[in-house]
């Protein structure tokens, strides 16, 4: 068991199986674990910390459209573009509709969200987002 596993046993034990800090353990996990090319196990692990995520915030929430991001990133490293850009869109929406224009985060989601329309053959789709981020 990795210290991250221990610290998440102890952290259900502590808050139950459902908080916010066994999801974001739940995160720092699967980060681990897709850098050590466990890719499998990284999607399933932020896919149960977004599903926490929701339960507890609902769907507009910044913790909702980081972890949204996080599942497109992990795609996108696999070469699954077809799959990431759902995942980016929908972080995308809530940033738009939670943080102000000048955000650096909706930025940043334009720009994913861009790169991933390119990796589909779509340039044509991606270059008013990733104008609209430089601007």
């Amino acid at each position: 068991m990795t210290l991250f596993e221990e610290a998440l046993s102890i952290e259900r034990g502590a808050s139950g199986p459902r908080s916010e800090a066994v999801a974001v353990t739940l995160v720092h996990i699967a980060r681990s674990r897709f850098n050590l090319r466990a890719e499998a196990r990284a999607l399933a692990l932020e896919r149960e910390a977004l599903g926490i995520f929701r339960d507890l915030y609902g769907e507009e929430h910044p913790a909702v459209a980081s972890t949204l991001t996080d599942i497109g990133q992990m795609l996108m490293r696999q070469k699954r573009p077809a799959e990431a850009v759902g995942y980016y869109r929908r972080g995308l929406a809530i940033r738009e509709k939670i943080l102000p224009e000048t955000h650096p985060e909706r930025s940043f989601s334009q720009i994913e969200v861009g790169r991933c329309l390119a990796a589909l053959g779509r340039p044509g789709d991606a270059e008013p987002l990733l104008l609209a981020a430089y601007e």
